[in-house]
């Protein structure tokens, strides 16, 4: 039989056709119970009716939930009779069946008050009089049909990313069977497309809420957010509601909100919320209702709400917003047009959409000539406007939102202080510097700051900023701080750097320091240091902020500690290798002691930069630093750090292949050390010397140096200097036939510069052990220790990576090596 062709034939002739999409199926004959006695004709009808519809279509309890978006528990209920239909249902039903949904509509409007009975032991409550909706219009005259409410903005059509977003949100509104109603939120700073993804969510969904979808913009985000009174009158005027029934008190306001929606299948989408006080009065109760709130803020306080933080488009989708909107030719013959823009805008959709349309309407533009305005201009924020978008504007909403009643909150001072700071992160003690708070203090602010989406909290304590947003705090900063108190907050966060990288840098470093760091206040978040290992890890979590800290200090002229920064992370920076950044902190570092005027932090910043030169065998430079540092050291009377220069001095000349020049300097820094009593500095020198003789073929001599060397380190408790002298005296004792302590020192300096985490000098020592196993008939071994220093050689840049992995092709061209 054609499904449909019988189906209402007793009731109503030809009113129905099922859908073809059901196919030719046979009619079920449900072995129906028999209808609660209570039921009036009407509902008695229209029960009967619906039982023969099921049947007709072939459909189960579970088929038909899942083709209407109800659960099959629900269906139960009224196909026996427990429960009245709702009209979303009766609408739904219809629409998936291709019923006469006019004919079924006004058999539910015949129903009385006795269309259903409580039966014994069930718990279900009875049900209002009449079937509530947006088809009923209350206080003007019941029966009088309102339009299906559908108030979404239109979906943007060159929508770009969020797929994992999307497909959760979309894929838990459409649920059918469920004991309460979805409720997710959207959130994340202003310019992610929060709205944008809720909208798409909600179009993409709205097929499974039959009674409509409601859009709300809260405006949580601006300076006169939205009374919880006022949603909820337009929210009941959208769903036919009239004033004259619509009560004052605002809970009974949302009591008749809850009451209404309780039989219909709507899905609400509330905009722009400001907080969780604002959006709870507003949630239905009916699990068959769907909530999409976007917000600023976490909503943190918000009871059973599943969350969508935004963040930042991939570049891959960021490049093809940008194209979708400005047009994909501009990029298909120069792909790199647009690397500017998308390196300004930084993921942020609000951002690259003003961009691309401002490019769609100057077609005689190319990409880059955007991106060099973008990069040119002193703030970016100026040239990311178009019409009635703005970046700037957007974010001064969230700024609006750290004033109440006139009166600025903490939060305020702390989103400029913050926006002083170059950094890319923060860490919560270095933070409190910088604000002049205690730490309490600062975690509040902070995480206020965060939960409103003005910044952003990679990992518990760590703070951060998106690009374009610290743009703004920084404008903000410039333009509401006094220079003084931008001087002033800069000059407590670089002394909380100085104070904790000295801590630091004196569990790393066992020699005599530079720096004196008694003149600068210590601040009282400054951190101390259990252990070496613990501070190594507090500099690497801070590695990209010595940079920074070090050009601030200088730019705000805080000479007498911009000084000190990077004679205190040399420690750190020449361990990893960090050559850049040593060379980017001292550069700062000696601006700031020409103009203090002062010789011997000239001559320190002088030594420091001829050691990261000489670290990359860049003679010329370490040689022009050094003698700077010798001359101005004998101007200073500063024999013992004179000896030091000396010492780099002669490193730049034996690089430079002056090897007599390499030991005059040698020995006269040896005796300068000697003279000075500095037994640190006597050993590194003595250990540079027996190296010169290595090199020089003088290997007895250089075992005569490196074992004085030895014995001095000894006495200075120097385990780096023991590491060092130790692999030099390896290699001496190998060349003058000492295989068996060649072999013992090079495994000693092997496991103290691990146990120092000093990775140069443990792959230079694992390189110098290849070369050893090599020509003592080891190949095997020989390979081994070539593949492991060639690995942390190559990943740190080291210049000697180069000879490393020639001597590694040798060995293998050489046949000797059994298995890789």
């Amino acid at each position: 039989m054609r499904v449909g062709v019988q189906l209402f034939k007793s009731l109503r002739p030809g009113a129905v056709n099922c859908r073809p999409s059901f196919g030719e199926v046979p009619i079920v004959r449900t072995n129906w119970v028999p209808l609660p006695s209570a039921l009036d004709d009407a509902a008695r009808r229209l029960v009967e009716a619906l039982r023969t519809l099921k049947d007709e279509c072939g459909l189960t309890l579970i088929e038909l939930g899942e083709k209407t978006h109800y659960s099959a528990s629900s269906w139960e209920r009224w196909l026996n009779g427990k429960r009245v239909v709702t009209r979303a249902a009766l609408m739904s039903l219809a629409d998936v069946t291709g019923a006469d949904a006019d004919y079924l509509v006004s058999l539910l409007d015949r129903i009385g008050t006795g269309a259903t009975v409580r039966e014994a032991g069930d718990g279900m409550e009875p049900p209002p009089t009449q079937a509530s909706g947006a088809g009923k219009a209350e206080g003007s005259g019941a029966g009088i049909s309102r339009p299906r409410p559908a108030e979404l903005p239109r979906d943007v059509p060159d929508y770009v990313g969020r797929e994992l977003e999307l497909n959760a949100l979309t894929s838990a509104l459409q649920v059918a069977d469920r004991d309460s109603p979805p409720v997710w939120a959207i959130v994340g700073m202003g310019g992610l497309g929060k709205t944008s993804l809720a909208t798409r969510a909600a179009h993409q969904t709205s097929f499974c809420y039959p009674g409509g979808t409601l859009f709300l913009d809260l405006r949580g985000g601006g300076v006169a957010p939205l009374g919880v009174d006022t949603a909820l009158l337009r929210l009941l005027h959208s769903i036919g509601i009239e004033d004259s029934a619509i009560p004052s008190d605002v809970d009974e306001r949302a009591a008749m909100l809850r009451s209404r929606l309780a039989e219909q299948r709507i899905l609400l989408v509330l905009d722009n919320a400001l907080d969780a006080a604002q959006i709870r009065p507003l949630l239905p109760g009916s699990p068959d209702c769907g909530v999409i709130i976007t917000s600023r803020n976490h909503l943190a306080g918000l009871e059973g709400v599943q969350r969508i933080v935004l963040d930042a488009l991939s570049p891959e989708d960021s490049r093809a917003l940008l194209a979708q909107i400005a047009g994909q030719e501009r990029f298909e013959s120069e792909p790199d047009d647009g690397l500017a823009i998308l390196s300004v805008c930084a993921g942020l959709p609000l951002a690259l959409r003003i961009a691309g349309s401002r490019l769609a309407v100057r077609p005689q533009w190319a990409a880059h000539t955007l991106g060099r305005r973008l990069q040119s201009t002193a703030n970016a924020l100026d040239e990311l406007a178009v019409d009635d978008l703005a970046v700037r504007a957007c974010f001064e909403t969230s700024y609006h939102t750290l004033m109440v009643d006139g009166v600025e909150l903490g939060e305020a001072r702390a989103l400029r202080l913050l926006g002083l700071w170059e950094g890319l992160e923060i860490s919560l003690p270095a933070a409190s510097a910088l604000l002049g708070v205690d730490l309490d203090t600062a975690e509040r602010e902070l995480e206020r700051l965060t939960d409103i989406s003005l910044i952003q909290s990679p990992a518990p304590g760590r703070y951060r900023f998106h690009d374009l947003l610290h743009s703004f705090a920084a404008e903000r900063a410039r333009r509401e701080l006094p220079v003084a108190d931008q001087r002033s907050a800069v000059a407590r966060l670089a002394a909380w750097y100085a104070h904790t990288a000295a801590a630091a840098s004196d569990l790393m470093y066992d020699g005599r320091p530079t720096y004196d760091i008694g003149g600068i206040a210590r601040p009282q978040q400054a951190l101390l240091f259990g252990s070496a290992d613990e501070a190594v890890k507090w500099y690497d979590s801070e590695s990209a902020a010595l940079v920074a800290i070090s050009r601030q200090a200088q730019m705000f002229q805080l000479d007498e500690i911009a000084v000190l920064l990077p004679q205190i992370f040399q420690i750190y920076l020449e361990s990893k290798f960090r050559i850049e950044e040593w060379i980017d902190t001292a550069s700062h570092g000696l601006i700031s002691a020409r103009r203090m005027g002062s010789e011997l932090q000239e001559a320190h910043i002088h030594t420091t930069l001829a050691t990261a030169y000489v670290r990359v065998q860049l003679h010329e430079e370490a040689m022009s630093h050094a003698h700077n540092g010798v001359t101005l050291y004998e101007r200073a009377g500063d024999q013992m750090n004179q000896a030091r220069a000396m010492d780099r001095l002669a490193r730049a000349y034996e690089l430079a292949g002056d090897l007599n020049e390499a030991r005059t300097w040698l020995a006269q820094a040896i005796e300068a050390f000697d003279t000075s009593g500095y037994v640190y500095g006597s050993a590194a020198s003595l250990n540079r010397l027996g190296m010169l003789c290595n090199e020089a073929g003088l290997a007895e001599e250089a075992v005569v140096h490196l074992e004085r060397s030895r014995d001095l380190t000894d006495r200075a408790g120097s385990l780096g200097g023991r590491a060092a002298t130790s692999s030099n005296l390896g290699e001496a004792y190998w060349k003058t036939g000492r295989h068996e302590e060649s072999l013992a020192a090079f495994t000693l300096a092997d496991q103290l510069f691990k146990e120092l985490g000093f990775e140069p000098g443990a792959a230079t020592n694992l390189a110098m052990m290849g070369s050893f196993f090599r020509d003592t008939g080891h190949p095997d071994k020989a390979y081994e220790c070539f593949v492991s220093a060639l690995a942390t050689l190559d990943e740190l840049g080291h210049p000697t990576a180069a000879d490393v992995r020639t001597k590694l092709h040798d060995l293998l061209a050489s046949g000797q090596v059994r298995q890789l």
